[in-house]
């Protein structure tokens, strides 16, 4: 955004986004309404992504149904709720969950982490909080092989791929508006602590509008044998996660969008239990499963 005779001023987070809809402005579609289809088409997406995920998921072939991960995140009041409002939200965490679809495919095939890093540094591109995300995701993933040795220059080649393109944005905002970060990162920036506490508040109103039951599964979901790929990756990355969501104050809009990111990896965890849990006792796994979609 800019004013006559002077300098542009970077007013937004979310690059990618604002590009794919310059891109739907200069070909003369109504930007608010495709915006609004487009992040309910990455919800969709986003639901059969997660099902994807877990039909890979080879250890649990015989019980951990598809159908389990994609009712309950599809069910998630917070999903309907912003999968309309044509932000970038719905298509970043798109891009997160095929980022570690890929990673999973490529660990098991022992490819090197191209693809991965690539969909990562996409993730990146379109909100900041992408570089946290994608870095502990690609991180601890490699800290949770098993097989470091073998692995390292997969994991070496993935975290160039994923943070080439990132660094070239970072070069180019600066030459363009002569600042390092963007200008919203200077209007919310308050002195001390003052945004931890509403941030707490807005993690705890999280917990008890159905957050603390898919952190319980998911915690629980380390002690089944076997374990899904990546479960220490899941519990990690949405604890530290919430920890940032915290230390930015949350967010003042209803229905917890912060969180929305982290909601497919807490779901798989939840839902990686609740599967486990149908070969002991089916009514305590449909309990559960109701308890997460209440």
């Amino acid at each position: 955004v800019y004013n006559p005779a002077q300098a542009p001023v970077e007013g937004y987070t979310n690059f990618l986004w604002t590009v794919m809809l310059s891109a739907v402005a200069a070909v003369l579609l109504p930007v608010p309404l495709t915006a609004s289809f487009l992040s309910t088409c990455f919800a969709v997406g986003l639901i059969i992504l997660v099902g994807i995920w877990a039909y890979r998921q080879e250890e649990f072939s015989s019980t951990f149904s598809p159908a389990i991960p994609m009712v309950l995140l599809g069910s998630a009041p917070m999903l309907a709720l912003w999968a309309t409002t044509g932000m970038e939200t719905m298509f970043f965490t798109f891009l997160l969950v095929l980022g570690s679809i890929f990673l999973t495919i490529e660990e098991r095939n022992e490819w090197i982490g191209i693809l991965s890093g690539l969909v990562f540094a996409m993730a990146a591109l379109t909100r900041p909080d992408g570089l946290l995300l994608g870095g502990l995701i690609i991180l601890i993933s490699f800290l949770e092989s098993s097989e470091w040795g073998t692995r390292f220059i997969a994991f070496i080649i993935r975290c160039i791929v994923f943070l080439l393109p990132p660094l070239m944005h970072l070069f180019w905002r600066k030459s363009y508006y002569g600042q390092w970060l963007p200008n919203t990162f200077f209007a919310k920036t308050v002195e001390g602590n003052q945004l931890v506490t509403p941030g707490l508040a807005y993690f705890k109103a999280f917990l008890l509008t159905g957050g603390l039951i898919l952190f319980i599964l998911t915690f629980l979901a380390i002690f089944v044998r076997p374990r899904i790929d990546g479960i220490w990756t899941i519990l990690i990355t949405s604890i530290v996660y919430s920890a940032y969501v915290i230390w930015v104050g949350g967010d003042w809009m209803p229905g917890f969008r912060m969180f929305i990111p982290i909601m497919p990896f807490l779901v798989m965890g939840a839902s990686a239990f609740i599967s486990k849990s149908i070969d002991a006792s089916p009514k305590f796994a449909l309990t559960l499963g109701a308890l997460v979609m209440i």
